[in-house]
């Protein structure tokens, strides 16, 4: 049965009946009669941030966070091209966020009046859909058309705009539908099955397996099956490049993450590997290095398992390729291995192999602990964060040069705990990612790792964070530099460094400035207590620490 309310609240009532709690954005004249349907909500709630690039960001680290469509509203004009690296940013991440802005009205159109812009022509290229209604009657029907588009297939983002005018009051009729009724929940496909067969003919003759583990694997729920098919194999376990989240870091056969900044050990295993099944990975140029040897031989054979049919063989041959979801066609390769492999004993000496591997690389990461120096190495840093932070903790990592180490140094145990920006390199993503991970998961510790350049990107955004009380824990690494550009004019411009030198506020003393708690570790012994104090501080917390600028770390390629 339907109903009648003011058209702004119906936005509202379709994010609330698709059970999520919270929403980020900022005012203007253009959104209030949205911004009405949160007035006295308990849920969704409205976060106010303060500026668009950091309130779809926030949507983004709730999408990836929840595993639920994450919401961002914003107002016309800059307000919304504010949104577009956010959304590009969700876009790489294959996060569903759903953006919606208050549009110009109507008579403002082809006038060039206040604020005009074709923003949904701008934002087009970054999303799954990008469009202006101007019938209010439909909100309903867009709004899930939109939910659908977001979660379905690759997930992505959304950008629908709303004429102000239109939507100033002006009642519609809203009738609440159960998501199931209009969108496919959880949508699973297995597979087309004689690719499935060629696959298993593939795996079955195995000598030197490794199963690697993508997004498709977290969006996926593929975790456990991903594990599963390794073990029926004897094949060891790796992640793609900024999903270290996919895997346990404790699974005896677990190598680390393959591509830039990931682990030596992987490297090693791969290059001795006849069969890769890549289970949800794109294999780009960040896993792969689009398509050359460098990482993965040539020799190898690859069975790619992906949900969208554009990548399947796009950056490397595959011998199968495969159309489906992660974990259903995992699923299936299990239910037809079981009944052909001797799981006993089966490839015993690549096991050994990949157990020495993996020994290998605990060894030395312990090492990287033990170090006394100063100034104190980005490495001790990221070995004190693993001892002190708790195993349920969810970690954002900023682009830049200290942050790339953390993709071979952080531990996880779950899935949706670890997000990085990805192949766009954005810097300043961190700490709003963060801010909207933790609203979505407010019992788990959460920690933005920053270099001091990225921080001040969104770091305005540590107001939203006092103000409603969202208690992330910063660690910024501070070496005065942009340190991945400084190392390539080090290298390769025989150290003409052109604008690399920064200078920088004490960023504990600019936490206190906000209202929220800092810390100043200068020597390696105070990290631990400081990481302590900011988990029980119950408030917002900054973490300066100073770190070797020498201390880079990486490859140079141009």
């Amino acid at each position: 049965m339907s109903i009648k309310i003011p058209a702004g609240h119906s936005v509202v009532e379709s994010i609330a009946n698709e059970n999520i709690s919270h929403a980020f954005g900022l005012l203007g004249h253009a959104n209030l009669s949205i911004l009405d349907g949160f007035y006295d909500r308990i849920s969704p709630k409205f976060i106010g941030c303060r500026h668009e690039q950091g309130a779809v960001l926030m949507a983004d680290g709730y999408a990836r966070a929840s595993g639920k469509p994450g919401v961002c509203i914003a107002t016309c004009g800059p307000g919304s091209t504010n949104l577009a690296t956010g959304i590009a940013q969700a876009y790489e991440a294959q996060s569903p966020v759903i953006t919606i802005a208050g549009g110009i009205p109507e008579s403002y159109t082809f006038r060039e009046g206040f604020q005009e812009l074709d923003l949904v022509s701008i934002l087009k290229p970054l999303t799954k859909f990008s469009g202006r209604l101007t019938d209010m009657d439909r909100i309903p029907e867009l709004m899930q058309h939109i939910f659908r588009l977001a979660t379905n297939g690759k997930k992505g983002p959304v950008y629908l705009e709303l004429p102000e005018d239109k939507l100033l009051n002006r009642e519609i009729d809203y009738e609440q539908l159960p998501p199931e009724e209009y969108r496919l929940i959880d949508p699973k496909s297995e597979g087309d099955a004689k690719a499935i067969e060629i696959a298993i003919n593939i795996m079955t003759k195995a000598k030197n397996p490794i199963v690697m583990a993508g997004g498709g694997v977290v969006w996926g729920n593929a975790t456990v099956n991903a594990i599963k098919l390794a073990e029926s194999l004897g094949a060891g376990l790796i992640t793609s490049y900024g999903r270290n989240d996919a895997l346990p870091y404790n699974n005896p056969f677990f190598l680390g993450s393959l591509g830039r900044g990931g682990a030596i050990e992987a490297m090693q295993a791969i290059q001795e590997c006849d069969v890769l099944i890549a289970l949800g990975s794109r294999l780009s140029q960040m896993t792969g290095s689009m398509g050359d040897s460098k990482y993965i031989p040539k020799s190898t054979k690859i069975i790619q398992i992906e949900i969208d049919a554009k990548e399947i063989g796009r950056n490397y041959p595959v011998s199968a390729g495969i159309l489906g979801d992660a974990d259903a066609v995992t699923a299936k390769f299990l239910e037809i291995l079981n009944e052909k492999i001797n799981h006993e004993h089966k490839n015993q000496n690549w096991q050994d192999k990949i157990k020495e591997l993996v020994a290998k690389r605990h060894a030395r990461l312990n090492r990287e602990g033990q170090s006394t120096s100063s100034p104190i190495k980005p490495q001790k840093v990221y070995h004190e964060i693993r001892k002190s932070m708790p195993k349920n903790s969810i970690y954002t990592l900023d682009a830049g040069a200290v942050c790339a180490m953390g993709y071979d140094r952080l531990d996880f145990t779950e899935n949706r705990t670890f997000f990085s920006p990805l192949f766009l390199g954005s810097l300043g993503v961190g700490y709003p990612v963060a801010i909207g991970a933790k609203v979505a998961k407010p019992n788990s510790p959460v920690m933005a790792i920053h270099g001091d350049g990225g921080y001040l990107f969104n770091s305005q955004e540590l107001q939203t964070a006092v103000d409603y009380n969202i208690n992330v824990i910063t660690l910024i690494m501070n070496n005065n530099c942009w340190g991945g550009e400084k190392k390539i004019q080090d290298t390769l411009f025989e150290g003409r460094n052109v604008g690399s030198y920064i200078n920088n506020p004490r960023y504990d003393k600019y936490a206190e400035v906000f209202g929220a708690k800092g810390f100043y570790a200068e020597t390696s012994d105070q990290i631990s207590e400081a990481i302590n104090e900011a988990i029980n501080c119950n408030k917002p917390s900054i973490i300066e620490i100073p770190v070797d600028p020498e201390e880079l770390g990486g490859d140079v390629k141009l």
